[in-house]
């Protein structure tokens, strides 16, 4: 069917009662044997991608969002797996401890990535991991009544961390992607445009989001034939009448889309 290109998870891997367990999007596992026969479930059912859960969650009950969650052999066996697969690893991971042990065993990005301290930081350059920062989500669930109140409280608990941590990432040069977590609270799919602003907000230059939102992520998603402009490649392309580098508001107000030279 026509639409976009969609490098789908499947399933996404937490541990038993994790972040995620109680609305049917993880699979719960237990150990390292179990973490790699739930990666070749996924693959199986035609997942592209792997996505593990690293740590606790803000929108998940009675698990704290920074929470070290999988031990470093359940994530090191799903990362070995799917990578011998030729699939990529996202991790979910907010606190500091998870955080670290999923860019030790390879993950390909972190999303949230909250607590990015300075040791945090320098590991995650020198392995060349993507950060999906994923300020929407946080700011939706942390800013709007309506949310439940555990998961506005432990939000809004991490907003400044979280900017510290993207100025500090900014500064040291982590690659990062434009991630937006779509489908939490007053987050809907189609926000992209509203995360580059945000990232531009809290220090990241314009360009530097346009690249997060086209080359980074081409990379990441191991699309060697997109996100760039040049001969050979998909002419995927967005068309405006002003530069979002130099107002990164006008990524709201595209004039066409086009999908492989085609317009859509």
């Amino acid at each position: 069917m026509p639409g976009p290109r969609v490098i789908a998870s499947a399933r996404a891997l937490t541990i038993t009662g994790g972040h995620g367990h109680n609305i049917g999007i993880a699979r719960e596992v237990d150990g390292a044997d179990d973490a790699r026969k739930a990666v070749r479930e996924q693959i199986k059912a035609g997942a592209r991608s792997i996505k593990v859960i690293a740590t606790g969650g803000v929108l998940t009950p009675g698990i704290g969002a920074t929470f070290t969650a999988m031990t470093v052999e359940e994530i090191g066996a799903a990362v070995q797996e799917a990578h011998s697969w030729g699939r990529g690893v996202a991790a979910h991971a907010i606190g500091e401890e998870g955080i670290m042990r999923a860019v030790r065993a390879g993950v390909d990005s972190v999303e949230h990535c909250v607590q990015a301290t300075p040791v945090v930081v320098r590991e995650m350059v020198s392995r060349g991991t993507f950060r999906g920062a994923t300020l929407s989500a946080l700011l939706g669930i942390s800013q709007n009544p309506g949310v439940p109140a555990y998961a506005a409280e432990k939000a809004r608990a991490l907003v400044e961390e979280a900017r510290a941590a993207h100025a500090r990432c900014v500064r040291a040069g982590v690659r990062h992607v434009l991630s937006t977590d779509a489908g939490t609270p007053f987050n809907p799919h189609g926000n992209a445009p509203n995360e580059a602003a945000r990232m531009v907000d809290w220090g990241t230059r314009p360009l530097d989001a346009m690249i997060a939102a086209t080359a980074n992520g081409a990379d990441l998603l191991r699309l060697p034939d997109v996100g760039r402009i040049a001969p050979g490649m998909r002419a995927d392309l967005v068309l405006y009448d002003e530069n979002p580098v130099e107002a990164i508001e006008a990524l709201r107000r595209p004039r066409s889309v086009w999908k492989d030279g085609v317009k859509v």
